[in-house]
């Protein structure tokens, strides 16, 4: 199935390559593709502005500058896969997981709750801003290159971002 601009997509909807294709430039924006599945995908300068992605799934995709303003990525699982160079803005992140992924100038900005980022590599990574609770951090790569600008974090949180040995001198203890 090759997906043309304006089309209405579903929620569920499997977008899995070679048999679903997309270009660049492809504009979800205010779509509901909640638990959806998108699996070996170059996802490039495609717009998730105001989508709901809760429950959907990239499994060894590329998604590179795409914009997910206000985007409800709640429950999404990201796994074998490369997140660079995206818009993130007021995103809703709560139960999110990165899995085995590599990160590349990403600003995260918002509340990150119940999240877990596991065997990722940070490179251009900033949580700016950034509230993160009950968020798990375990086996990461180029954990010390992550930067960290008027954060604030919970107990079980910074826990596992001083394991990580990450520089806390961003990051405020939540009491």
């Amino acid at each position: 199935m090759i997906v043309s601009k304006g089309q209405k997509c579903d929620t569920g909807t499997a977008f899995i390559a070679p048999t679903f294709k997309f270009g660049d430039d492809f504009d979800f924006t205010d779509s509901d593709i909640s638990n959806s599945q998108f699996q070996n995908f170059n996802v490039g300068n495609n717009k998730f502005k105001n989508c709901s992605l809760a429950g959907t799934e990239y499994l060894k995709c590329n998604i590179n500058a795409c914009d997910f303003a206000e985007a409800d990525l709640t429950r999404a699982t990201f796994k074998l896969s490369n997140f660079s160079k995206n818009t993130l803005a007021k995103e809703t992140w709560i139960s999110t997981s990165f899995v085995d992924m590599q990160f590349r100038d990403i600003f995260f900005k918002d509340t990150l709750d119940g999240c877990f980022f596991e065997n990722c590599a940070f490179y251009g990574v900033t949580f700016q801003h950034a509230k993160l609770l009950n968020t798990f951090f375990i086996n990461n790569k180029k954990f010390k290159r992550l930067k960290f600008i008027d954060c604030i974090a919970d107990r079980n949180t910074w826990a596992f971002l001083k394991t990580n040995q990450a520089d806390l001198a961003g990051v405020t203890l939540l009491s």
